[in-house]
């Protein structure tokens, strides 16, 4: 007789005994059987089916609330992505059409002579600063100052020049100063060129 058989008539000999002393008690006794065994099944079916995949649905939807804001984060960062990569596109397309074979510093001496008439005693432009700027590209800053500007439309005429002309640069600083019993400007600027390598 193999152990399986063996325990199926194990089984049948203790439920067909526990079936007749069953049938033996009183109705009373039957229900102080029948009511632990079910408070035992429902706490049973609370603790180790009911609670565990209340946790596991509980946990899959804060990581599906956390996905989500990752979505709409990763989303916006693509969109924030795409604009940035546009607007240097747009920027590289630019300066492509800008060759120029004169240094910045020469490009902004000879706009200052030209459009503002000054002589060198009243500007100073120091030696530049050249540093990496994007990868393939170098950018050359120039400070400027100018002095005894009298007349602003000639001012106006070179920034005008300075931002928009065939050699464009970009100002990052500006400062205007005029002194109170002072008739003429003072002006302050910061000029990069930015070029390729």
């Amino acid at each position: 007789m193999s152990l399986k058989d063996q325990t199926k008539a194990a089984f049948q000999k203790y439920s067909s005994a526990a079936r007749i002393n069953y049938n033996k008690l009183s109705s009373r006794e039957r229900v102080l059987i029948i009511v632990p065994l079910l408070v035992i099944g429902v706490l049973s079916l609370h603790f180790y089916i009911i609670q565990p995949v209340s946790a596991t649905f509980a946990s899959q939807r804060e990581t599906i609330a956390a996905l989500d804001t990752q979505v709409k984060v990763f989303g916006e960062v693509i969109k924030e992505y795409s604009r940035l990569k546009a607007r240097r596109h747009q920027i590289e397309e630019e300066y492509k059409e800008v060759a120029t074979t004169d240094s910045p510093r020469a490009v902004l001496e000879n706009l200052i002579k030209s459009k503002l008439g000054l002589p060198p005693r009243d500007f100073t432009l120091p030696d530049p600063r050249t540093e990496e700027f994007g990868g393939g590209y170098e950018k050359t800053s120039v400070s400027v100052q100018l002095r005894n500007i009298t007349e602003l439309d000639k001012l106006v005429a070179f920034l005008k020049e300075v931002v928009h002309g065939p050699n464009p640069f970009m100002i990052k600083h500006l400062n205007l100063d005029k002194g109170m019993a002072d008739r003429y400007l003072r002006v302050d600027l910061e000029a990069s060129s930015i070029r390729r390598k």
